[in-house]
């Protein structure tokens, strides 16, 4: 299969994070990035997929007790990266690299899509530096 283009917003199968073993790598050694409520963690790492980047998102349980709550934070957190990886993939690919991402919620109040979406813009472009900086 081949790598999504940038033009098209998608989100495939191959383009989520899973296992636990990435995950747990993931989250011992990658770098953080914090826009309040969300933190991003990566690494550059090898993928089983020809995917740029694949990510997980996280809602803990402690701040949404109940399930409807934390799966519409997480649809709406990956609606806004769908719309927004473009730049994202583009900067991946150029400079060769695969890197694994874990996007993280830790607010206690649910937010609009709009308030989301401008958060989420903030760490990907902070992300898209740090990129340029790692390289």
């Amino acid at each position: 299969m081949n790598a999504v283009s940038p033009r098209r917003h998608t989100f495939r199968k191959s383009e989520r994070l899973n296992g636990r073993k990435a995950i747990e790598q993931l989250v011992a050694s990658g770098k953080n990035i914090i826009i309040s409520p969300f933190k991003l963690m990566w690494i550059p790492i090898l993928l089983p997929t020809d995917s740029p980047a694949q990510i997980a998102f996280s809602v803990p349980k402690r701040n949404f007790k109940k399930a409807v709550d934390r799966n519409r934070m997480k649809r709406l957190m990956r609606e806004s990266y769908r719309k927004n990886k473009s730049d994202i993939y583009t900067l991946l690919s150029d400079r060769k690299m695969q890197c694994a991402l874990l996007l993280h919620y830790s607010g206690k109040t649910q937010l609009t899509f709009q308030e989301a979406d401008e958060k989420i813009k903030q760490i990907l472009l902070r992300f898209a530096k740090d990129l340029q900086t790692h390289s």
